[in-house]
């Protein structure tokens, strides 16, 4: 028995189906000889002017420190029997840690205290044979691998002044953008954006901006209105610039717009590369040395990126299907082992402190239902790992590293890389190979319908506004 252990009345109450109160009660006489040792103890330590070193009465030192000189040896002996009676026994399968909900206890009194403790939810996994789950599966195209080589182009293009003529499609600008009010077409004081460069032919810029600026010359100044809600760009390529912003008393229109005034600071044109071999060599890393290699080389990065994505996009749904399948309760002490986390990670972004007047608490109250779930899927993973037999073998870990480094020698120096590093990087790989062997072990378990791109995002378009009317 642990040593801060003591002989009291104990018993254990269920509050629901995964949450118990163990309640401890004591009285002076029986808590006596722990305090009186204690401050045995502590008597030897002190020294205070009028008595001898380590001879201060009893009674003095009670006065002096109270409570707070026995307080741990409480708590200590009520973690003990904690231990022994609840986790020892085996009879509860302790889930998170414990908490002293009620400790009532004063100098030489009785002791009342109640320990607040969760257990593992028991449930059984559902019948998944029914049960959809959509999987992307996209066939890379000659017309994607031509944009990656156009992308490739002009990435490595160089951008030389433009020495005559207006700006054209496909260069890169820097411009200034002073926000005009809209009533008086004047300048707001505090909303302008200096150096604002970008590609002509960018797919996120917007039409009107683009269609004004085309045939500008470096220097020159224009006003344009800009439409808030990409739904009312202009279909039409006719630029819409000055003669749009105009002084208006009736601003409220069908369509909302935010005017500026454009000032082009900077216009360069793209000189592409030429795609010849010594390009292809160097943008491959020797990989590939003509074209027919360089899209064989793209074709293979774009299909293992769809992969990946796919994969990525299958085990997302898997596992909230998992968590809607599974609504079994889960214990208070298992929810703020992931809220503190929460708060942990934050604290960390932030600097490691959390800002001033942070609310700790409405903070973990909103993330409770995400915790919820970790810790549902979490318990659902175990599941599978103990019934499967699941584990993480030398040759799992040997081919992870293989396929990170590309060849034996890499993946060796990875390996003793991760081993030396600490912070549990290779639990964390094992982790990672686990999860992988339980999504395997799953997925046999559902129906797997495969979808081209167009449908599995028509797809998820229609379930999502499904679920959106439900509520």
């Amino acid at each position: 028995m642990d040593p801060t252990s003591i002989t009291v009345q104990t018993s254990i109450k269920q509050l629901n189906d995964v949450e118990y109160e163990f309640e401890i009660d004591a009285t002076a006489s029986e808590l006596a000889p722990k305090i009186n040792k204690r401050i045995r103890e502590h008597q030897a330590t002190i020294t205070l002017k009028g008595f001898r070193p380590g001879k201060v009465p009893a009674n003095i030192l009670k006065k002096m420190y109270g409570e707070s000189l026995v307080i741990d040896v409480i708590e200590k002996s009520i973690m003990g029997l904690f231990s022994d009676e609840v986790i020892e026994e085996g009879d509860y399968q302790v889930l998170g840690m414990p908490v002293l909900s009620t400790l009532d206890y004063k100098l030489d009194g009785d002791l009342h205290a109640v320990m607040k403790f969760g257990v593992k939810p028991s449930f059984e996994l559902s019948d998944l044979s029914e049960t959809t789950l959509l999987k992307l599966v996209h066939t890379v195209t000659d017309e994607e691998i031509d944009q990656e080589i156009d992308n490739l182009l002009k990435k490595e293009a160089d951008l030389e002044t433009r020495e005559e003529g207006g700006i054209e499609e496909t260069d890169h600008v820097v411009v200034d953008m002073q926000r005009l009010d809209p009533k008086t077409a004047t300048p707001i004081v505090g909303e302008k954006e200096e150096g604002v460069a970008f590609y002509l032919d960018d797919e996120k810029l917007k039409k009107s901006l683009k269609n004004a600026l085309i045939g500008k010359a470096e220097g020159e100044t224009f006003k344009v209105s800009l439409p808030l809600n990409e739904d009312d760009e202009e279909e039409d390529d006719t630029p819409k610039s000055d003669l749009l912003v105009l002084p208006t008393d009736n601003p409220d229109t069908e369509k909302e717009f935010d005017s500026y005034e454009v000032l082009v600071k900077e216009v360069k044109q793209r000189n592409m590369p030429e795609l010849d071999s010594d390009f292809i060599k160097e943008i491959t890393k020797e990989a590939a040395e003509d074209e027919e290699g360089l899209r064989n080389h793209i074709q293979e990065q774009l299909e293992s990126m769809w992969d990946n994505e796919s994969q990525r996009l299958l085990e997302g749904e898997l596992v909230s299907k998992m968590i809607e399948l599974h609504a079994f309760p889960v214990p208070d002490s298992a929810l703020e082992v992931y809220l503190n986390s929460f708060v942990e990670e934050l604290k960390q972004q932030a600097g490691g402190n959390l800002p001033e007047g942070f609310d700790t608490e409405t903070y973990k109250t909103q993330r409770k239902g995400e915790a919820e779930n970790l810790a549902r899927w979490q318990l659902m993973r175990e599941h599978i790992v103990d019934s499967e037999s699941l584990d993480v073998t030398e040759e799992d870990r040997n081919a992870y590293f293989a396929k990170m480094g590309g060849n034996e020698e890499m993946a060796e120096m990875l390996k003793n890389y991760y081993a030396q590093m600490g912070n549990n990087m290779l639990e964390r790989v094992d982790h990672e190979l686990l999860n992988k062997k339980v999504i395997e072990v799953l997925s046999e378990r559902f129906v797997i319908e495969e979808k081209n791109k167009e449908d599995f995002t028509q797809a998820l378009k229609e379930r999502a506004e499904a679920e959106e009317a439900v509520q």
